[in-house]
């Protein structure tokens, strides 16, 4: 091999090692990376449960299960959303990629006296978390068509805005935090199409993730949910019985 080509071969390692020390993270001018304020992502290797309370006790608090995987095609997040009485209504998987995190795979679950129903979701756009942002510029789609039953179909719209760095008190302590603004379509498709129309907010605290959620239908259905607890799969486990 000529000295030319050692040269050659001497500066692309060195390019492959400043990107792994790095972390390759060429973030363009005027964005903030906010990585770290989506869920801690490489502490969720054994799984975490996050309990929500609604400011309305009429509603039941909700649960997340997360946990950090990864097979051949890198790193990724699966989801399970629990309901108040702990049925699975939810699962999902998140790719990690490198400017944020993509919906890819999706299943929804009804409950009633003759058993569980798992209803298909086609995923047609999984924008997720944005890694990058930058204020008021860019809005992130998710876009989801879901077989209810034979007879309905409903599709939902979903956007995300980066509205900025914020502080959010939780648990009495002002955290740096993430503000992002969402608004939602969701169409029944049944004997004609029955729209509605929903806005919110989520709050993402740095190194602990969605700490609170917001839902506006109208002037006089608002929903907030807070953060109460988190647990290891272990606690989880033996204090609410689930597997």
């Amino acid at each position: 091999m000529s000295l030319l080509n050692d040269k050659r071969v001497n500066l692309y390692l060195l390019i492959i090692i400043s990107c792994l020390t790095s972390r390759c993270t060429n973030i363009p001018s005027g964005y903030s990376n906010i990585t770290e304020f989506y869920f801690p992502l490489y502490d969720l290797k054994e799984g975490m449960f996050y309990e929500y309370e609604c400011d309305d006790e009429i509603f039941p608090n909700e649960y997340i299960f997360m946990q950090l995987k990864e097979d051949k095609e890198g790193k990724y997040l699966i989801f399970n959303q629990y309901d108040g009485n702990l049925n699975k209504i939810q699962s999902s998987r998140e790719d990690i990629l490198s400017n944020g995190t993509r919906l890819t795979e999706m299943s929804l679950y009804s409950h009633d006296e003759n058993g569980t129903t798992d209803h298909a979701v086609e995923i047609n756009h999984g924008n997720q978390f944005p890694f990058w942002v930058k204020d008021s510029l860019g809005i992130f789609v998710t876009n989801l068509s879901i077989e209810w039953d034979d007879s309905t179909q409903i599709s939902i719209i979903r956007n995300k805005k980066f509205a900025g760095l914020v502080n959010y008190n939780w648990e009495g302590v002002e955290q740096d935090a993430v503000l992002l603004q969402t608004r939602q379509l969701t169409t029944q498709h049944q004997n004609g199409d029955l729209e509605v129309e929903g806005s919110g907010k989520q709050w993402f605290v740095k190194n602990i993730g969605l700490v609170a959620y917001e839902k506006y239908f109208d002037e006089n259905n608002r929903l907030f949910y807070e953060l109460k607890h988190r647990y290891d799969t272990k606690t989880f486990q033996s204090k609410f019985g689930i597997k």
